[in-house]
């Protein structure tokens, strides 16, 4: 996989840089493989970068006191994967993140992403772009959480991920409704 040309490809649904800027980000990209089951970041870890994948599908979740992991989302393809308020804060991570299947995800430092940004306008641009879609999803997110039936999150789920409904074990989908896997067997028989 060619860092460059993936990292471009999927950030140009954000602003479509000129090749110029492009060269700007090399020396600051990076490129690791997640297989299934590692993670990319723990809770309580300190963590510095700002990955994108480029290949895969992580679940972001949060530990329980009794080991129980309540899934937060599903970040996929595409999207963007750090605990970034706590990278911001300097706090360390209140989620992990676990790939569900082998992954690559490219990644650079905040601060060399800061630095990026003071020197360039248009990488300033599509940071800001890549923040206001993680606002809006987690907007959308928290708007079903509150307002849909388990049913109609059942809905909007099998939607926005159609890739995992029959691939992911019930009981990770039912922690991502916010449901119990006996709730989601009762809704997927109703289908």
């Amino acid at each position: 996989m060619d860092l460059t040309t993936e990292t471009r490809r999927l950030l140009n649904r954000f602003v479509v840089l000129p090749k110029v800027e492009w060269l700007k980000i090399i020396p600051y990209l990076r490129l690791t493989s997640i297989k299934e089951g590692e993670h990319v970041f723990r809770e309580q870890d300190d963590c510095e970068n700002i990955y994108l994948v480029l290949k895969g599908i992580f679940q972001i979740y949060y530990s329980t006191e009794n080991g129980d992991e309540k899934i937060k989302r599903f970040i996929g393809t595409g999207e963007s994967l750090s605990p970034l308020p706590s990278i911001i804060r300097k706090k360390p991570a209140c989620y992990s993140a676990k790939a569900l299947e082998n992954s690559v995800v490219a990644y650079i430092s905040y601060t060399d992403l800061e630095t990026l940004t003071q020197k360039s306008h248009h990488w300033e641009r599509v940071y800001r772009k890549g923040i206001e879609e993680a606002l809006a999803t987690r907007e959308d997110r928290e708007y079903e959480l509150f307002t849909f039936t388990p049913q109609e999150r059942y809905e909007k789920f099998r939607k926005t991920y159609p890739q995992l409904n029959d691939r992911l074990p019930q009981y990770l989908i039912a922690s991502y409704l916010g449901i119990t896997p006996v709730s989601l067997s009762r809704i997927r028989s109703r289908k």
